[in-house]
């Protein structure tokens, strides 16, 4: 062969490695440019529990303990409990109250608790929204609150703590103010109300759909919006007034239903955790029509939708069987209920009780009307403060 033919076949067998190269090269490139695994929202009502977390404060377990208490009895043996304390003296009055509550034999291989600087509240629900990256969890929290809100503050602080001691997890800020109760997060959508977008609006969301944009991009789903305007529906956290009970299924608050049972200006004799005054129910119309609009929203976006009790005293404290915790599985479904009646025996039962008596009962067979088993849990000392068990517990893993 002439040598300029080899030279030519040379060059030609160059060139012909030097694309292969390149293209191994730009494989690679591309693979570490690959974007990471797709947001996927952590579901409230779907799926088993796989870890959920609570937060002990000794100096709230008179209002917050028999809940706690009543939730962690009646989980399966198979969920995990994730519990956040205010430092080395208050881990040990937990193990002291678990123990007082003979707990701590069924939890003792599947608690993980994790000290924090304190003091903490007993609330967790809104410290976070919970998105899964693959196997890993992303523990999504708003921007820090003001230090002099010291209590608010150290459970803001806990939450990275917690994302350590669980695992393949880790915290990050949105650019977002919310409580995580503003959002429902569901395997097919993000629902949220337009009090999400008034609280918002000033960092740059024109319009409850610009927000809702933000949303799908954080979480990975759909996002539906109740109402257009602030006070459209009830301003407080979504699941006080509304819970899923199957796919496109809902159970919406409706005043009236409790007002048929207890009459009018209802009043269990509770005072309010704010200015310690009577709680007296709101039955005016402004207040029913908020109810009526979420109902209203969800029956056109093509829900199907049941009405069920609820008592709104003021613009956030209500009397709700919607704020819950529900599990689907294999096993079945279970919803740990909120359980207001008092059995105060042998006293006879005030006429107050009576009447919360029969609504708990309503809003029990509500759910056994969509096939859940109930556990109820005993909320007498929670809601005048605010929430009820679905404020306590927070779900950061389901399935198996």
């Amino acid at each position: 062969m002439p040598a300029f033919a080899r030279n030519l076949v040379a060059i030609a067998l160059g060139l012909v490695f030097a694309a292969l190269a390149l293209a191994v090269w730009t494989a690679i490139g591309d693979d570490r440019r690959a974007p990471p695994n797709p947001p996927i929202a952590v579901s409230e009502f779907e799926g088993p529990l796989h870890t959920v977390w609570l937060q002990y404060a000794s100096d709230a377990q008179d209002i917050t303990g028999r809940a706690q208490a009543d939730f962690l009895r009646g989980l399966g043996p198979g969920t995990r409990v994730a519990i956040t304390v205010g430092g080395a003296e208050q881990a040990q009055a937990l193990r002291v109250w678990l123990a007082g509550q003979r707990l701590d034999q069924s939890l003792s291989s599947r608690l993980t608790v994790v000290e924090a600087p304190g003091p903490l509240t007993p609330w967790t629900r809104d410290r976070a929204l919970f998105v899964r990256s693959g196997d890993d969890l992303r523990l999504l929290v708003p921007p820090e609150p003001d230090p002099l809100w010291v209590r608010r503050h150290n459970d803001w602080a806990a939450v990275p703590l917690l994302a350590a001691a669980v695992g393949r997890a880790k915290a990050i800020e949105l650019p977002l103010q919310f409580d995580g109760g503003d959002l429902l997060l569901l395997d097919d959508a993000v629902v949220f109300g337009a009090n999400l977008w008034a609280k918002n609006a000033a960092r740059g969301y024109a319009t409850p759909a610009e927000l809702g944009a933000a949303l799908v991009k954080w979480l990975g789903r759909p996002a539906v919006c109740l109402g257009d305007r602030d006070g459209d529906v009830p301003p407080y956290h979504i699941a006080m007034y509304l819970a899923p009970v199957g796919p496109k299924a809902a159970l919406v608050g409706d005043p009236r239903l409790s007002r048929a049972v207890t009459g009018p200006a209802f009043a269990p004799g509770d005072l309010s955790a704010d200015d310690g005054s009577v709680l007296v129910a709101d039955d005016g119309t402004p207040t029913q029509a908020q109810f009526d609009r979420a109902a209203s929203d969800l029956a056109r976006l093509g829900w199907r939708v049941e009405r069920v009790p609820v008592v709104a005293f003021d613009s956030r404290t209500y009397i709700t069987w919607t704020n819950a915790v529900a599990e689907t599985g294999p096993s079945g479904k279970r919803v740990y209920l909120p359980q207001y009646a008092v059995d105060d025996r042998p006293v006879p039962l005030s006429a107050a009780n009576q009447a919360l008596r029969t609504l708990d009962r309503i809003g029990a067979a509500a759910w056994i009307r969509h096939g859940f088993a109930v556990v109820p849990v005993r909320v007498a000392g929670v809601w005048p403060h605010h929430g009820t068990i679905g404020c306590l517990v927070a779900v950061l893993r389901r399935g198996r």
